[in-house]
């Protein structure tokens, strides 16, 4: 097992090399690609958010009366599976091209219990955040962080009860294992 502070230094090194070869905003790169991306989610009928959904319901994770915090929703991957049991969902998405398939596929699959903040997670507020939440989920997004220390603490924080971050395994069968940090 590596050591925290071995991780931080591979962490930097990581952020400093991928900011040194791409300049890219991210908001930019998602909007060009949502309705790609959208698209193939939706051919999946929503594969990766299901799986999530049953490991969360399996382990007693989520219920009817849970308000879920899902961070980077993109457009409604997780969201959608997860609204269809839970009693809200709260989707932070930064990109206004994901966040119209997001509010496209709620209409269509008759979801109306997911919020939609157009925001940056590091952007919002931690007085609006914390304990508010009975599950937060962070599904490829802490790569985009610096300091994913602090990040990492304000999922922690914004959960009453537990925060997740999906490991995604890539083996045959698939999504395998969630790590909870809090529960």
């Amino acid at each position: 097992m590596i050591d925290l502070s071995t991780f931080r230094k591979l962490w930097m090194n990581h952020v400093r090399k991928r900011e040194k070869s791409s300049k890219m905003d991210i908001v930019k790169y998602w909007n060009e690609r949502a309705h790609d991306y959208a698209e193939a989610v939706k051919l999946s009928n929503f594969e990766l958010g299901e799986k999530v959904k049953n490991i969360l319901l399996n382990e007693g994770v989520i219920s009817n009366d849970c308000v879920v915090l899902d961070i980077g929703a993109g457009p409604g991957t997780i969201a959608i599976p997860l609204a269809k049991v839970v009693k809200e969902v709260i989707a932070i998405e930064p990109s206004r091209e994901m966040i119209k398939y997001l509010k496209k596929f709620s209409i269509e699959y008759e979801i109306n219990n997911i919020e939609v903040i157009n925001a940056r997670w590091e952007e919002l507020s931690n007085t609006n955040l914390y304990g508010k939440f009975d599950l937060v989920l962070s599904s490829h997004v802490l790569w985009i962080f610096p300091d994913i220390d602090h990040q990492i603490n304000r999922i922690i924080n914004a959960a009453k009860s537990a925060a997740a971050l999906l490991k995604l395994l890539e083996l045959v069968n698939g999504l395998r294992e969630l790590s909870f940090l809090k529960s």
